[in-house]
């Protein structure tokens, strides 16, 4: 906390799914305990058995079953079976797509309202129900799913979302106006709220000033 609020420091968390003993429920604790704190950037990564790591020795204990072939990640275990995992595996990926992009700094607040783990988890069940796909997704798409997954999924209304959508939109650096927006029920963005893209850094971007911090 006295990183981000009294230093220039990029904070970049990582948090591992599929520790030895760890459910779903202590999972989303810890996830939303990250979220209060707001680091920069929240990697969610998921469990490796790596040769030659001491990982091996909780294999038994907590009924850890790995994939045999690289790179070597968590299946199940005894407290998260294979199908919650793989949810898990998608929230993680949708995650980095959505929330570390960079791309959705106005709308993520919407998304991840009280309940950041709920409420993502939420969205990540309904994007994979309603695309079957966690990669190859086109940016103007995602913008289009993020939408209608905000209103869907999470019961959120359109005049809600539209005027931060659009501002990340905009930010983004897609030309035209998004078709699944309706123009009448965006407010008339002043110059002072304008966001130039120039605004947004890149991930890249952030790695690099805060390593140089």
């Amino acid at each position: 906390k006295f990183l981000r609020e009294c230093t220039g420091v990029h904070i970049h968390a990582d948090l591992i799914v599929g520790l030895p003993g760890e459910d779903i429920t202590s999972f989303a604790k810890g996830f939303n305990r990250l979220v209060e704190l707001d680091p920069h950037e929240i990697q969610v990564g998921i469990l490796k058995r790596l040769r030659g790591t001491p990982i091996i020795q909780h294999t038994a204990v907590y009924g850890m079953v790995y994939n045999p072939f690289p790179p070597y990640n968590i299946l199940c275990a005894d407290v998260v079976d294979f199908l919650t995992m793989q949810r898990l595996v998608r929230f993680s990926r949708y995650w980095d797509m959505i929330a570390n992009s960079g791309r959705f700094y106005a709308t993520k607040p919407i998304l991840l309202a009280d309940n950041p783990f709920e409420c993502f988890m939420r969205f990540s069940d309904w994007l994979f129900q309603t695309t079957q796909q966690t990669h190859k997704i086109s940016l103007p798409r995602l913008f289009e799913l993020l939408y209608q997954g905000l209103i869907d999924a999470l019961q959120i209304p359109h005049h809600v979302i539209a005027d931060s959508l659009w501002l990340d939109f905009q930010r983004s650096g897609l030309k035209g106006f998004p078709s699944f927006i309706d123009k009448n029920k965006i407010k008339k963005t002043t110059a002072s709220n304008k966001i130039s893209r120039t605004t947004v850094l890149s991930r890249q971007t952030q790695h690099r000033l805060g390593q140089n911090s």
